[in-house]
C-alpha cells in the first residue's frame, strides 16, 4: 500500500527563494514527484488517467516559475520522479511515473500526467531567440525522453 501524500506547494516557492538568497547559486528541483493512491490496484484505463498526479506537477510547476518570475530566482531546471514506474520503497506498488510499465510484458503506456507536464511545458517555453531567462527550444525541454528521469528547462 502506498501511504497517502499531501499536494502542496504552498511553501515551495518560499524555499526556493530562501535557497537563492542565502547560497546565491542556481538551484535543479530534483526527483519531485507523486504516487497516486492504490494506483496498482486500479485497472489501465484508471491508471493511465491520473488527475491527482497532473495537479501535483502542474501546481509545483507553476510555483517554480512564480519563483523565477516573480521572486527572480535562478532554476535551471525540475527533474520528475520518475519517467517510468519502477522499485520504489521495497516493492513495485507506488507508481511515480509517468507511463505506466506491464511487468510481464514490459509494454508502457504513457499517462495523462505526461501530456499535461508536456503541454504545460510547451506553452510557457520562450521561442528560439526571444532571449532572457528561460530561453529553450520546445524539443530541447524534454531531450531526457527515454531515461529515468525527464529533465525539464525553460
Amino acid at each position: 500500500q502506498t501511504c497517502a501524500l499531501p499536494i502542496s506547494p504552498t511553501y515551495l516557492r518560499t524555499y526556493l527563494s530562501y535557497l537563492w538568497n542565502t547560497f546565491k547559486h542556481p538551484i535543479i528541483v530534483s526527483e519531485f514527484g507523486f504516487p497516486v493512491w492504490d494506483e496498482a490496484d486500479k485497472a489501465l484505463p484508471d491508471q493511465l488517467f491520473d488527475t491527482p498526479r497532473s495537479i501535483y506537477y502542474l501546481s509545483f510547476m507553476s510555483e517554480i516559475l512564480k519563483s523565477i518570475w516573480e521572486d527572480h530566482v535562478h532554476v535551471l531546471g525540475a527533474l520528475a520522479w520518475s519517467f517510468a514506474d519502477n522499485w520504489e520503497f521495497g516493492d513495485y506498488s507506488a507508481h511515480f511515473g509517468l507511463q505506466t510499465v506491464n511487468r510481464t510484458t514490459q509494454v508502457r503506456n504513457y499517462r495523462k500526467s505526461f501530456f499535461d507536464l508536456v503541454d504545460f511545458v510547451n506553452a510557457r517555453t520562450m521561442p528560439n531567440g526571444a532571449g532572457g531567462i528561460g530561453t529553450a527550444s520546445a524539443s530541447a525541454s524534454w531531450s531526457g525522453v527515454g531515461s529515468t528521469q525527464t529533465s525539464t528547462s525553460w
